[in-house]
């Protein structure tokens, strides 16, 4: 009898916990942080020269990023230079491409997935060389992108912390990235 109380006891105690929580998800307000193009540009230097290989035979470099932000749109556009490598041969080029921001609150940051290169000129006249690189270089870029975070939300604030929770949406709105979270304590 004892054990079936507190049996129906934990029960409501749990169904009580998630409508609290399917309310304050509901009613509280969200937090939005900005960050400028040149935040964004600050944190992602450091972190080039990237470089991704295919069985080592097949590597690009990207180097040099330059980021964009266009109005209204979901997506984080980039202008980098590359070095293609394939085998002992070499050729530079230049790369345009875009991905939509992926949030991973485990480690606070944003990574580009879904990545589309819009762009895609190598210098150079080697026809079989720039075949390959063309074919390969763009899936290499988007495996190397999925894994160098964009942006890094410092975990040691109040705000990073509750960045943690749940991500509603990012967007680019007045040249910036507009960043959006559930804030279910409503301190903001």
């Amino acid at each position: 009898m004892l054990k079936r109380r507190l049996i129906v006891i934990a029960l409501l105690i749990a169904a009580a916990l998630v409508v609290a929580w399917g309310i304050v998800k509901t009613f509280s307000p969200d937090m939005t942080i900005e960050l400028s193009r040149d935040e964004i540009q600050a944190q992602l230097n450091p972190k080039f020269p990237a470089e991704k290989c295919l069985l080592r035979i097949v590597c690009v470099e990207l180097r040099e990023p330059k980021l964009h932000l266009d109005e209204g749109s979901d997506r984080v556009g980039l202008t980098a230079q590359f070095m293609a490598t394939l085998g002992k041969r070499t050729m530079p080029g230049t790369v345009v491409f875009s991905g939509k921001p992926r949030y991973e609150p485990g480690n606070a940051s944003f990574y580009l997935d879904d990545v589309q290169v819009s762009e895609f000129q190598m210098t150079g006249n080697a026809p079989d060389f720039d075949e390959v690189v063309r074919v390969r270089g763009p899936k290499l870029m988007e495996a190397l992108l999925r894994s160098v975070p964009l942006y890094t939300l410092k975990a040691d604030t109040t705000r990073g912390e509750l960045a943690r929770l749940a991500l509603r949406s990012v967007q680019v709105v007045n040249g910036k990235l507009r960043i959006t979270f559930l804030n279910p304590l409503g301190w903001f």
